[in-house]
């Protein structure tokens, strides 16, 4: 939180500097409100073996949410500033061995984006300060892109990226080229963890990217690294498939030398009744000179309606085997007096390995309906994740319902099925959103 108010500080303080450099081009200001309210009524699954009668996760069977969400731009000649400063407020209810606790509140507010983008000509510009930065056309995840884990199981109703303290230089030549070079600059302590225990080091990544057929179809190439790490490599296309009007194919991959992820390790342990299997997690394949493997791929189909249906493969190289699965539950068995001693460490990395999907090879699909059922102001989204390994699947359904002018009633349903411990099982399902948003 401190580092984004020093970003926002220095912003505001080069306001009246650059001003006074720019008499003839006077302050532009632009800005926007939007409001969300979210009610959520959560189906805990207390017989998960991590998670028994909520007692270890205590996830909220009953929460109500209050997101502000300002948009902020204010420009002058060739240069803008950007804040998006959130607000949130929030009262949950948790239910723990079948009691049912007190409302608990909190409030909390940051910046999602914060940042300067000065247009240095036709084909030069520059970006610095907190900010998201994506492409590609998969859904699913961008494996391409290592800077920002964006994966559609996470996304609700409530869900937005969160931006990072980049500094990014954008290069075109024409319509077709486009290049970007940026660093990922400093560490920022409220994200979501994704690497359990594991310190924060600076990314740089760089980007090329030719398009044509008017910017539909395109070819990319990146290639990032971290300090203290091997270089990863990566790749991405989305073109039109001829003879088939609306269908496209598309895809986005990278490949790395090494994985730096959390992996179970069995290890024997001696104790007054002889030796016995303890679990911790360890990054065994870090070192490794094996390159590993993450892709997405996939076909798209733009309906003259306005649908859109698509179908997405999902092949994670460094993801979990059902074995490493299986060994991993073992080590975070809360009864185990074994593992008591390692649990609080075991579910950190089990919860945040470094990987984007926990297992190795899923199916995806989605559909995006606008006027459903030819009825007006009326759009409908559902999505579903598979895992090829043990059947489990997260699926998550929504209906929009345009109110007005600027609002939007959204009923959704979100949650994971399969056998018990599944990948994508989770410890929840169903949850149900009741939300009302308003755009001013």
């Amino acid at each position: 939180m401190r580092n984004r108010l020093k970003i926002c500080a220095t912003l505001i303080w080069f306001l009246p500097s650059y001003t006074a450099l720019a008499e003839t081009d006077p302050l532009t200001f632009r800005g926007w409100l939007q409001w969300l309210n979210v009610v959520e009524l959560t189906t805990v699954n207390t017989e998960a073996s991590i998670n028994p009668e909520n007692q270890i996760l205590q996830i909220p069977n009953r929460s109500m949410v209050s997101l502000f969400r300002p948009n902020l731009k204010v420009t002058a000649s060739n240069v803008q500033f950007v804040a998006r400063p959130r607000v949130i407020y929030r009262s949950d209810t948790i239910k723990v061995n079948d009691h049912e606790g007190v409302a608990k509140s909190t409030t909390l507010s940051y910046f999602n984006d914060a940042f300067m983008q000065w247009t240095v000509s036709d084909s030069v510009s520059m970006a610095y300060g907190l900010q998201c930065y994506q492409w590609g056309a998969a859904e699913t995840l961008s494996p391409s892109n290592r800077l920002f884990h964006d994966v559609a199981s996470n996304r609700n109703v409530r869900y937005e990226v969160r931006g990072k303290n980049i500094a990014r230089v954008n290069f075109s030549l024409g319509k077709e080229f486009s290049a970007v070079v940026m660093a990922d600059m400093k560490e920022d302590k409220d994200a979501p963890l994704f690497s359990a225990d594991t310190p924060w080091t600076p990314t740089v990544v760089a980007k090329g990217e030719y398009s044509w057929s008017g910017g539909s179809d395109y070819f990319g190439l990146v290639v990032g690294g971290q300090a203290n790490g091997f270089p990863w490599v990566g790749e991405y296309f989305s073109v039109g498939m001829p003879f088939f009007d609306g269908v496209s194919l598309f895809g986005d991959a990278s490949q790395q030398r090494g994985a730096d992820v959390w992996y179970p390790v069995a290890k024997l342990q001696q104790t007054p009744v002889g030796p016995r299997q303890q679990v911790t997690f360890e990054k065994t394949e870090k070192a490794s000179k094996r390159v590993y493997n993450l892709a997405v791929v996939g076909l798209r189909y733009d309906f003259v309606s306005g649908a859109i249906l698509r179908g997405e493969y999902v092949y994670n190289e460094a993801g979990y085997t059902q074995s490493q699965r299986d060994l991993a539950l073992a080590g975070l068995s809360p009864t185990s007096p074994l593992q008591q001693s390692v649990l609080g460490e075991n579910l950190r990395r089990f919860f945040s390995p470094n990987l984007d999907v926990p297992g190795q090879r899923y199916a995806y699909t989605s559909i995006h309906v606008p006027d459903f059922l030819s009825l007006t102001d009326f759009i409908l989204g559902a999505r579903t994740v598979y895992s090829l390994t043990d059947h489990s699947s997260s699926s998550y359904f929504s209906l929009d319902y345009k109110v007005n002018d600027g609002g939007t009633l959204t009923f959704a349903v979100g949650g994971g099925a399969g056998k018990k411990d599944g990948e994508l099982k989770g410890y929840s399902a169903p949850t149900e959103y009741l939300a009302y948003r308003h755009d001013w």
